[in-house]
């Protein structure tokens, strides 16, 4: 279990108030993994099938390394350039040029602590040739595997994750959910003081190097989903949502734990128990042009968003 505790606090009452609530919390058992580790895939595989979806789509993926690996940094900023935005690479190739071939087309990864999935998807235009689209998607995987990504490239990819960067950071929740996930994945929270540092060291080779160790063709693994109705033999071997009985009650252990709670310790939360008066304004009635309008002045927070355009050349405006 981790506890995290973000925010405008007394640091003091806080730490007191932590160890009264949780530090008499005995430590349990040690937790014993059973997920065996997933073979490594040697060969591509490909699956094919029908669903009742508007149009074809194609998705093709790669397994990742685990998240504690040294490449992930530099993996996910090659996600980005591959297939995140409407300059990406898989966009100008299959969707925003003069002969579109796909309404949708762009990258993925899902970063995991046993390794999760990358690659590239694409949803066809009607009547749009999948194996042309399939093709362009190979092709396109390939070549940032080929030779190095451009500095232009480098560099909107890293200002993407730079404003990522300041927004994961811009809240008490948020810092809180940073830090929380740091201890959980790696352990410790080292990592956060050097993000910014192992980003602006990516480099181009860095991107080819790992395209070329992670986008193998013997790890590919390709779905096509056809419209239409799927037919009896496909409805049949489909994963059925309802393949495990739903649970009649509680999980029973074969050693209940034990826990005896200290002395003085809260049996409810420390409420008060009486809601708060609420005022509701009445707002300023007006009639303007024969309609009678009722107007409800609004005072939240200022909030202030910020987004970037890239112009050709890898300058960026603040847009807004």
């Amino acid at each position: 279990a981790i506890l995290v505790v973000a925010g405008n606090i007394d640091l003091a009452k806080t730490k007191e108030e932590v160890h009264q609530y949780y530090g008499w919390i005995p430590r349990g058992e040690p937790i014993a993994r059973v997920s065996p580790k997933e073979p490594e895939q040697t060969e591509p595989r490909r699956v094919e099938i029908t669903m009742k979806v508007p149009l074809p789509r194609l998705v093709i993926a790669y397994p990742m390394p685990p998240i504690v690996s040294p490449d992930i940094d530099a993996l996910e900023v090659m996600i980005t350039i591959l297939g995140e935005g409407q300059s990406s690479r898989l966009s100008r190739a299959l969707v925003t040029n003069d002969n579109p071939l796909c309404v949708q087309a762009d990258s993925m990864a899902e970063s995991l602590e046993d390794g999760g999935l990358m690659g590239a998807m694409a949803t066809l235009l009607n009547g749009k040739d999948p194996a042309t689209v399939e093709k362009i998607l190979c092709d396109q995987i390939a070549a940032i595997g080929n030779a190095p990504v451009t500095p232009e490239e480098l560099e909107k990819a890293k200002q993407q994750y730079r404003v990522a960067l300041a927004k994961r950071w811009e809240t008490a929740d948020k810092v809180a959910g940073e830090l929380g996930d740091e201890m959980q994945m790696h352990g410790n929270l080292d990592r956060v003081k050097t993000a910014r540092a192992r980003l602006e060291a990516i480099t181009a080779a860095d991107i080819q190097r790992v395209a070329k160790k992670y986008f193998a063709d013997s790890k590919t693994t390709t779905l096509v989903i056809k419209p239409g109705i799927p037919t009896p033999q496909e409805a049949a071997t489909a994963p059925s949502a309802s393949a495990s009985a739903p649970a009649t009650g509680p999980v029973a252990t074969e050693t209940p734990r034990k826990v005896a709670f200290p002395a003085g310790y809260p049996t409810e939360p420390p409420m008060t128990g009486k809601l708060p008066a609420a005022t509701f304004e009445k707002g300023t009635e007006k009639l303007i042009n024969g309609v009678h309008v009722i107007v409800m002045e609004d005072r939240p927070i200022p909030i202030v968003n910020w987004s970037l355009t890239f112009r050709q050349g890898g300058h960026a405006e603040p847009a807004g």
